[in-house]
């Protein structure tokens, strides 16, 4: 388990001054973040064959700068089971869809575009108060890490090999100021949504040479380095920190 707080800042880092529009800010006390591993799934349905019903895809059209739903298309067709298209229409209805499909016990929900869509896709069936839904990856996003770390990136061209098997994933929770949210990739802190945001700026450009400029552009205009106290366990650690990254695996 993991608890991160942000401290006062009188004596943040001197460097953020030599950054253009960037002045030293006084940081106020902040609550503490708890980040933990949970597990959440049903044991019994681990190393199962996918359900063999229907498939509830939620998808956002702008992903893949735009060719979501021509993807999909090409997709459905060449699969053997009924395929119900979600299109979502605004930033984070993909977790009420997913969650109204999980109470309503569709066997499997997939999550179609990239990291964003996985999260909160992810995130709508996990708030569900069913276990039965599996969780499904199809990675058509200008990033797919997730779909990466988990080695299906083939998955379409395996799955008309053979069947799809069920496998269980660590979840992670991070808790704050009495909201929670979950995540299955990882949890990044500081810099990470800065190149997130700015990332979803850049209409030109995919994958890593994307992520890269991103990073580059967070970095001019957002550099800061608040001081975190970090405690692991009991092991405590309070430094200036530019970026913070939980990761599952």
């Amino acid at each position: 388990m993991v608890f991160l707080s942000c401290l006062p800042a009188d004596t943040l880092s001197a460097s953020r001054r030599r950054f253009r529009g960037n002045q030293p800010k006084q940081l106020d006390e902040a609550g503490a973040i708890e980040v933990c591993a949970i597990r959440k799934f049903a044991p019994d349905a681990v190393n199962t064959m996918l359900p063999a019903g229907p498939i509830s895809v939620i998808f956002n059209p702008a992903a893949g700068r735009g060719q979501a739903t021509r993807l999909l298309k090409g997709i459905c067709r060449q699969l053997p089971v009924p395929i119900h298209l979600c299109p979502t229409r605004f930033a984070g209805e993909a977790v009420d869809l997913a969650r109204r499909a999980a109470d309503e016990g569709c066997p499997v929900i997939a999550a179609a575009g990239g990291d964003g869509t996985v999260h909160e896709v992810a995130n709508g069936i996990l708030q569900s108060e069913r276990s039965e839904s599996a969780f499904m990856v199809w990675p058509l996003g200008s990033a797919n890490d997730y779909a990466h770390a988990l080695g299906v990136s083939q998955w379409l061209r395996r799955w008309k090999q053979t069947p799809l098997q069920l496998t269980g994933v660590d979840v992670g929770v991070v808790r704050a100021a009495g909201r929670s949210r979950y995540f299955v990739n990882c949890l990044g802190i500081g810099i990470n949504g800065h190149v997130t945001y700015e990332s979803r700026r850049i209409r030109w450009l995919r994958g890593l040479p994307l992520y890269g400029l991103a990073t580059v552009k967070a970095l001019w205009r957002h550099f800061d380095q608040p001081v975190l106290k970090v405690q692991v366990d009991d092991h405590v650690r309070e430094t200036p920190t530019l970026a913070l990254s939980v990761n599952l695996g």
